[in-house]
């Protein structure tokens, strides 16, 4: 060592440590440039209870012995170090040039006579160099345990957000988007406060939610009032200059449908919709979640959000796909087995090679049932099958390089760390189906209804269903194919390719429900209407009918559907009607036996 001092202070030699070693890293990274790698290696001393701090190189000596003179009191200190620490979870807080930051946190522990703690490095990252941040908890009998956080290597998310702190902050939002529930009390609310749109050009209206979906819309909506939110919302969209895809349009249709189809959502944007499913754009990699109209009022009056940064979670997909097995079997399969809360405070990134797999329908059908796993937002990785999917659409930009350079930076480094992994394999992947009313009491198809404890028997109660009872064969009354998570064309054609030639049982009442106008014109172009009407479906107009109960026409009470829906929880498909969530080809399977089956299920 260079040199080394010793201060006893008042039991933990906090006052003067801290501001050494805050001027050890602002000399060392701006004029030095750590040619010396410095580095500082602390411990508690038994006899004085003051740390003894060495410096390794002359520099670190002398501006440590000069603020040790100084003896600035603060609660946390940064500490340069050479190499990196091992690390096992965390996120990026930023970059200081090609260095990676990194976060400690540390605990006091019981530990014997003598303790201390060694800064020296382990070579984690090829003898890179770290900005160390940490809190200093120091006493004679007890050990200072270091558990260091990754904050050099940022993840997808973390670019996305903006910021790398855990604190709240101003979000920019580049999109916003209204339907009719909602959208019109928050610009009733801003016309009151004399308020103004910040910038109408980026907010798109559509009306969706409780509109009738019947065969030529003979009523304006589903519900008793519902002809007032509409109107609302015409009136309000109108007065704020804003763009409405009203019923006339082509381009009506559910929001979360709607906005990739016209290319509004895009990488790397913000957007927001005061509807929980907002999370399914994220298939896109762009930041997308749904919010409150409290929280809606607020982004268009201002363009901005105050959001807490989520933790990270990774969800890596393995395997191949199975013939019959999909993006919905996954996801239904991976909330029965973690939990429906097990995502809470998360932004859930998709990735490993069965996802990438994944056409960007089946993308969006995994980041949609995100929130049914408690996720704040989910987000893949975009490529080129998103870059294609999205070119040419109405509101996409016209400059292709510039969009591709851009994503291709919209990645979370190879070393990037996040707080939860999990890993699944998708190859021995069967049918899902839910047996409860929550998303997570759910099963593969050709399984028994599992054992419950206390808390779940509500649920069998309200599906009238027992321990032990085959899901397959399960007698239904009503099945549904549509909604946000599985209404797309991909979806109606996998749907079409099993009724073909068939015709649904006759105790079923069979209802599709397109997501949005264009994708019911394109259907009807490949004659995929004539497929499910000639089976026994009703052939519905685009909207949420029938996914979610708002009023008007549904299922009989309590009658038993198999939907491809994203909710079964009591009454999510009207009066005491129990619903079992479902891919569309379990779906259309089903309804043509008339019990619960799939498409790689042999007749019975």
């Amino acid at each position: 060592s260079s040199g080394m001092v010793t201060h006893p202070g008042n039991g933990t030699g906090e006052d003067t440590l801290v501001h050494a070693l805050l001027h050890l890293c602002k000399g060392s990274l701006s004029s030095v440039g750590m040619p010396e790698r410095p580095g500082v290696v602390h411990r508690l001393d038994k006899e004085t209870s003051g740390l003894i701090v060495v410096a390794k190189t002359d520099l670190a000596h002398h501006t440590l012995a000069k603020a040790f003179s100084e003896r600035t009191v603060k609660k946390r200190y940064l500490a340069l170090v050479s190499g990196v620490p091992k690390v096992r979870s965390g996120t990026c807080l930023e970059r200081i040039g090609r260095h990676p930051t990194y976060r400690t946190k540390m605990s006091v522990q019981p530990k014997g006579r003598e303790a201390h703690t060694d800064w020296k490095v382990i070579e984690a990252f090829e003898e890179k160099a770290a900005l160390v941040e940490c809190s200093i908890h120091t006493g004679r009998t007890h050990q200072i345990r270091v558990h260091m956080q990754n904050l050099g290597f940022p993840l997808l998310g973390d670019k996305l957000y903006g910021f790398r702190s855990n604190r709240f902050k101003a979000v920019s939002i580049d999109r916003i988007f209204l339907h009719e529930r909602t959208g019109a009390f928050a610009l009733k609310s801003l016309e009151t406060k004399k308020l103004s749109v910040k910038e109408p050009s980026s907010v798109f209206c559509t009306i969706d939610h409780i509109v009738d979906i019947k065969p030529g819309r003979p009523n304006l909506s589903r519900m008793p009032e519902g002809q007032g939110f509409i109107e609302a919302m015409r009136h309000s969209a109108k007065a704020h200059n804003l763009k409405l895809f009203d019923l006339d349009s082509p381009d009506q249709g559910i929001v979360h449908v709607i906005s990739p189809e016209l290319g509004i959502v895009q990488p790397g944007l913000s957007l927001i919709c005061a509807d929980s499913h907002t999370c399914t754009q994220g298939a896109f990699g762009a930041l997308a979640w749904g919010v409150g109209t409290t929280d809606l009022e607020h982004a268009l009056a201002t363009k901005t959000l105050k959001l807490r940064k989520p933790k990270n979670m990774r969800i890596n997909l393995d395997g191949k796909w199975l013939e019959g097995v999909s993006a919905k079997d996954a996801i239904l399969a991976i909330v029965s087995k973690y939990g429906a809360s097990h995502g809470n405070g998360f932004a859930i990134e998709f990735a490993g090679p069965a996802t990438e797999a994944l056409c960007m329908e089946d993308r969006m059908t995994l980041c949609n049932m995100a929130v049914e796993f408690g996720a704040f937002t989910a987000i893949i990785k975009p490529d080129q099958k998103a870059i294609s999917w999205l070119k040419n659409r109405r509101y996409s930009p016209d400059n292709d390089v510039e969009i591709e350079n851009y994503v291709a930076a919209l990645f979370s480094d190879k070393e990037a760390v996040f707080d939860e992994e999990i890993n699944f394999d998708v190859t021995s992947l069967k049918p899902y189906v839910s047996w409860g009313s929550s998303v997570d009491q759910s099963a593969p198809i050709d399984s028994l209804i599992p054992q419950v404890d206390g808390s779940e028997m509500p649920a069998l109660d309200y599906m009238t269903l027992n321990v032990g009872t085959p899901l397959l064969g399960l007698k239904i009354d009503g099945a549904f194919i549509g909604s946000c998570t599985n209404g797309r064309l991909t979806d109606l054609r996998r749907a079409a390719a099993i009724l073909k030639g068939k015709k649904v049982a006759p105790h079923v009442k069979a209802i599709c429900v397109p997501g949005s106008s264009r994708v019911k014109a394109e259907a009807e172009k490949e004659g995929i209407d004539k497929i499910f009407i000639n089976a026994g479906f009703e052939w519905c107009e685009s909207g949420c009918g029938f996914c979610f109960y708002a009023g008007g026409e549904t299922f009989e009470k309590g009658a038993r559907v198999i939907s491809s829906t994203n909710r079964n929880f009591e009454g999510r498909q009207g009066p005491q009607v129990k619903t079992h969530i479902a891919a569309p080809e379990t779906v259309a399977a089903s309804a043509v036996l008339g019990f619960i089956t799939s498409k790689n299920q042999k007749e019975h």
